[in-house]
């Protein structure tokens, strides 16, 4: 963090109005120069935030702030990997424990499974996990596969439905 201030007090001077530290990326607040809250905080998947990377990307180029939030698969490295192949699949180099780099993809993990959990549990069916992966072992192999990145399931709601 100290270099990164030390760095952004070099390009854009040295006087900040603020500084915000994202921590794991999912809801945010917004203050003012004394610390009152401007307005409510509001979840990352909140339609307000629809098209919000192209305008940031218009600020900030995309090969400066590519992230995204779910499940983290990775490993550990001495050193980061930066090339045009890391931003194209949108993976990460996050300082780890020792001085050594955890280079990530984040992936979506269990969020459509969670969310159907949800769905069904909201409308009188509960499963848990394990009555979950009995279904799927009782019914074979997938006859079809689901794009579990496509826009449509990011929102929670209707990914049941989806």
């Amino acid at each position: 963090m100290i270099q990164g201030l030390a760095r952004a007090s070099e390009k854009f001077g040295g006087h900040f109005n603020g500084i915000s530290v994202d921590t794991w990326g999912v809801d945010y607040v917004l203050l003012d120069a004394d610390n009152r809250l401007l307005g409510y905080p509001f979840h990352y998947r909140d339609n307000r935030t629809d098209g919000i990377l192209e305008k940031a990307y218009k600020i900030v180029p995309k090969k400066e702030i590519y992230n995204k939030t779910w499940s983290l698969m990775g490993i550990e490295l001495p050193e980061p990997i930066i090339n045009d192949l890391t931003l194209k699949y949108n993976f990460t180099n996050e300082g780890g424990v020792g001085n050594t780099i955890r280079f990530l993809k984040n992936i979506i993990g269990l969020w459509p499974v969670q969310e159907c959990r949800r769905y069904w549990a909201e409308n009188g069916k509960k499963f848990d996990y394990a009555k979950l992966a009995k279904l799927a072992e009782d019914n074979g192999p997938a006859n079809a596969w689901i794009n579990v990145d496509d826009p449509r399931f990011i929102k929670p709601g209707s990914v049941a439905s989806h």
